[in-house]
């Protein structure tokens, strides 16, 4: 998932990249489910980001969400995570779904 996939899905041909930009700053939910994602890039341009739907894709790793501060609900089930991770700095995360994954290592729940 990298911002250019996102800029393509939600762009208009007709809007300048400017107005794609502006955009994709008021993005607060964003539902990829079944696109057949395998990474997650730095959507830290994603500013208001609160809602993320990646399941059911092939992810193996959670990463990159770091500076998605105001992320409070994550929708990671059916995917292929084996490991709980980079989750502690997103502070206002209120809901996790994990489920039908492989998960064999929880860490960083401080």
């Amino acid at each position: 998932l990298t911002i250019d996939y996102i800029r393509k899905t939600v762009h208009k041909p007709h809007e300048s990249s400017k107005n794609a930009d502006d955009f994709l700053k008021k993005i607060t939910h964003l539902s990829l489910p079944e696109k057949s994602i395998d990474s997650i890039a730095d959507l830290s341009s994603v500013k208001n980001l609160t809602v993320l739907y990646l399941h059911h894709n092939n992810l193996q790793v959670i990463e990159n969400l770091c500076r998605n501060e105001c992320l409070t609900h994550l929708y990671l089930q059916h995917n292929q995570i084996s490991k709980m991770e980079n989750l502690n700095s997103i502070k206002q995360l209120k809901k996790l779904y994990l489920g039908y994954n492989c998960i064999s290592v929880i860490e960083g729940l401080d």
